[in-house]
């Protein structure tokens, strides 16, 4: 697609001109292009958003190499250290005991490397004072209002004009498993569940969209909760959190339901409400839903009922069992090791074990690909982040953050790091300014 590279080449002359601004800024805007976005279509497939990582980590070390001045990077150490030496290990020694040719599973973990790590380091060390964190937070509140509106007129026109331009604009071997989105009057059209359309709004799945709603809602919710504007109008954070709660709802995913939910425990303290005024617009907003598109509800009692489940094509919890069974006798074969990145895909080729669809979840991943090992590094990263930050952080909205993106994993197994954990740098770098900690 030109527009990719047109794209591309701007990014790349944002950062020789002001790569603090444009890494920055880039964490934002990376939203709205998804994977099907891409510079390089055939095999080995390159994403926009793949290929600006690449460049702008080659940059960030070329900086330093050739001791360029004028940008001012943060000394911090980078957190992930101890998370990305468990991780190297998990995966050196699934890959020892691997089912499967090994060199897929490098080209996948070298883009894990890459974009869960060394661009996340990046990030870490622009984000230095209270000028980026207003950049960062100016780009994410306009970021939110354009995905949050493209869902929900996705919701009320049935159609997405971006995702559209995208589909007819790239070639179309090799889309499934980067997009699933089709037009209006391509094949089935649009994923209708309950009678409600499962918005994309600019991602490749809706899953992505709905999660991606409640990150950024934390975030503000956050800000909101201590006070940091910073020089932004309030009114423009509450804005946004109306726009992102519906934007999570037009999804249509019990996945970002689970998330909001879990998140709006934030609105909490230990000792008091925060805010009756948010906790109204939630109640309004759920009286509001719950009388006048009560089809929204049918995905949480789908949960529980085949024939409703059946009817949206959705899954119940007797699905999920099974699917859990499945994972089991998968990672029973190689419990301590896993059978090797990419091998579900070999083993659920044989007998039931297509029950398991597309292993939702990260433990139904993890599990049998990396085992018991692979696991255990998976939740070491939560709580390794929680006590390493709780001193700097405030422990009660780190733990409703962290334990909200738990939920969603052991869903849907989205596991975006380079969106959630460039959040909660950011809340680390804002508590460290405004020096919260408890």
């Amino acid at each position: 697609m030109t527009l990719a590279w047109i794209i591309f080449f701007i990014v790349f002359a944002g950062a020789l001109y002001d790569f603090k601004k444009t890494v920055i800024l880039w964490f934002a805007f990376r939203l709205l292009f998804n994977a099907q976005v891409a510079l390089r279509y055939s095999a080995p497939a390159m994403s926009l958003d793949f290929g600006v990582a690449v460049m702008l980590i080659v940059v960030y070390y070329s900086i330093h190499l050739f001791h360029l001045k004028g940008t001012r990077f943060t000394s911090d150490r980078f957190y992930f250290k101890p998370i990305l030496i468990a991780i190297l290990v998990s995966y050196f020694l699934s890959f020892a005991n691997s089912i499967v040719p090994i060199n897929a599973g490098i080209r996948n973990f070298s883009k894990l490397l890459i974009m869960n790590f060394a661009l996340l380091y990046v990030f870490q060390r622009v984000l230095y004072d209270v000028k980026d964190i207003r950049l960062f937070l100016k780009a994410m509140l306009g970021v939110a209002v354009f995905i949050a509106l493209l869902g929900i007129y996705e919701s009320i026109f049935h159609d997405n004009p971006v995702l559209d331009y995208v589909y007819y604009n790239s070639p179309q071997e090799g889309t499934e498993g980067r997009m699933y989105y089709l037009p209006p009057g391509v094949g089935q059209g649009f994923h209708v569940r309950f009678g409600m359309v499962r918005a994309y709004s600019f991602f490749g799945i809706h899953i992505a969209f709905g999660c991606a709603c409640v990150f950024i809602f934390g975030l503000l919710l956050f800000i909101i909760k201590k006070k940091f504007f910073i020089g932004i109008n309030k009114k423009l954070f509450y804005l946004a959190m109306l726009l992102l709660i519906i934007g999570c709802i037009t999804s249509n995913s019990k996945t970002s339901y689970l998330g909001l939910a879990v998140m709006l425990l934030m609105i909490f303290d230990t000792k008091k409400i925060l805010n009756m005024r948010v906790l109204l617009l939630v109640g309004v907003l759920f009286l509001v839903f719950y009388n006048y598109f009560p089809n929204y509800f049918d995905n949480i009692y789908s949960l529980f009922d085949e024939e409703i489940a059946s009817e949206g094509g959705g899954s119940t919890i007797d699905v999920r069992e099974r699917q859990l069974e499945v994972a089991l006798s998968m990672f029973k074969q190689n419990p301590i090791l896993g059978n090797g990145p990419g091998s579900i895909n070999v083993l659920k080729a044989f007998g039931d074990n297509s029950d398991i669809l597309g292993a939702e979840g990260a433990l139904l991943t993890i599990l049998p690909e990396r085992g018991a090992i692979g696991y255990a590094v998976y939740l070491f990263t939560f709580v390794y982040f929680f006590f390493t930050n709780r001193k700097i952080i405030p422990t009660f909205e780190l733990f409703i953050f962290l334990l909200s993106l738990f939920a969603m994993e052991v869903v849907s197994g989205l596991r975006d790091m380079t969106l959630y954990y460039c959040l909660l740098f950011a809340m680390r770098r804002i508590c460290l300014i405004k020096k919260i900690s408890i």
